[in-house]
């Protein structure tokens, strides 16, 4: 018998779109396969991902297993107690919500707005019964059935991996299979593979993909946070990933427009996914995050559709500027956090080989929160031409 691990979704239906379609000649009957939670936020089609999912169910031929995740833990919570925004402020439920739902979404946020303080001090509500009634009864069933724990011969499947004192699965407590530990699986010693996911920091990138985090007795299989889902073949340990070469051939839509995003962290990435227009269609992009300037440089990916570089003093250099030189895009948008960054992305303005690059904009960064309303409508004006 043979089980395939699936991590962290968010939102991504693209992406496991082009995910299933590679394993389904990999399995058959006996294949046992296991989604370990996250199905829903950030990205933006929680929708149409919880659809495919039930279908999958539906037409697989062997056994399917669906696993919580903290994500999916938070949603039910406000569903069930309208002052409760947890799942609304911190998880990007936003994202969620618009997938049912564009207006109820506009809604949210002027009642986000109208209310602000009163909703992290726990008085007010917001409209979760409308959400609700918006979400079709099999999702809300699907979200409402779904296990903590997996396990066969070959390995244990968990959200989040489990605790220091862990026995076995069915002696842990939620919060331990949800949310888990920073340090695991460091203080793990079992012999049994624990497959999990929800760290999506643990996976490591290698020319511009993430790699997910392997042990010797535990796998991480969240890479969501790259735009690319991960999955685990047993008892072979066969890594399989929706972003690589190989997606035409799987029968995806061939992207038409590559972004690009060149940022040590993923606040940069985390604004572009967020602030993308509505009317884009998202099955023309594919999205590459880089953190280094030579992972970027060994990638030789062509000219891109849109660049976003971080610029940022580090080491008393400005990181970013040393890759201008050898950049080629259609549009270059420069994000700098820091007001001394906007005499480099001036002069960038008026320097540019206009051969190489098309279009530049400044942008500034914002750490803490998501939206942007100035790179929203730099891409406004991107998208429009």
């Amino acid at each position: 018998m043979t089980t395939a691990v699936i991590g962290d979704i968010h939102g991504n239906l693209r992406a496991l779109r082009i995910l299933i379609s590679k394993l389904r000649p990999l399995w058959d009957a006996e294949t046992s396969v296991v989604f370990l939670g996250d199905y829903i936020d950030r990205g933006p089609d929680s929708r149409g991902v919880v659809d495919e999912l039930l279908t999958m169910r539906k037409e697989h031929p062997g056994a399917v297993h669906f696993l919580k995740g903290n994500h999916e833990q938070l949603l039910e919570r406000s569903l069930q107690d309208q002052t409760k925004h947890t799942w609304i402020i911190s998880m990007d439920g936003l994202t969620t919500v618009k997938s049912y739902s564009p207006a109820l979404e506009r809604e949210f946020r002027d009642a986000m707005r109208q209310k602000g303080q009163s909703l992290i001090e726990g008085r007010a509500t917001l409209p979760y019964d409308r959400l609700r009634r918006e979400m079709p009864e099999d999702h809300l069933s699907f979200l409402g059935g779904l296990d903590l724990y997996y396990e066969d011969d070959e390995c244990l499947c968990t959200h989040a991996g489990v605790s220091r004192n862990f026995v076995s699965p069915d002696r842990e407590d939620e919060r331990s299979l949800l949310w888990g530990d920073q340090d695991f699986p460091g203080y793990y010693t079992g012999s049994k593979l624990i497959v999990y996911g929800h760290y999506s920091k643990k996976a490591r990138l290698v020319d511009g993909l993430p790699q997910p985090m392997t042990t010797h007795n535990s796998v991480c299989l969240d890479t969501s946070r790259y735009g690319v889902l991960s999955a685990l073949l047993l008892p072979e340990r066969r890594i399989v990933q929706s972003g690589d070469a190989s997606e035409e051939a799987c029968g995806a839509p061939p992207p038409t427009k590559m972004i690009v995003v060149l940022d040590d962290k993923d606040h940069a990435l985390k604004q572009v996914l967020f602030e993308l227009p509505e009317e884009v269609d998202r099955n023309e992009l594919v999205i590459r995050h880089f953190d280094t300037v030579e992972s970027f440089r060994r990638a030789d990916i062509g000219r891109p559709f849109i660049v976003f570089l971080d610029f940022f003093l580090s080491k008393d250099r400005v990181f970013g500027s040393d890759v201008i030189p050898e950049l080629s895009c259609e549009h270059l948008v420069c994000f700098s956090s820091k007001r001394e960054m906007s005499d480099h992305m001036r002069k960038l303005a008026g320097q540019r080989d206009r051969g190489r690059i098309g279009h530049v904009y400044s942008v500034r960064k914002l750490k803490e929160v998501i939206e942007n309303a100035e790179l929203g409508e730099v891409l406004r004006t991107i998208f429009a031409e």
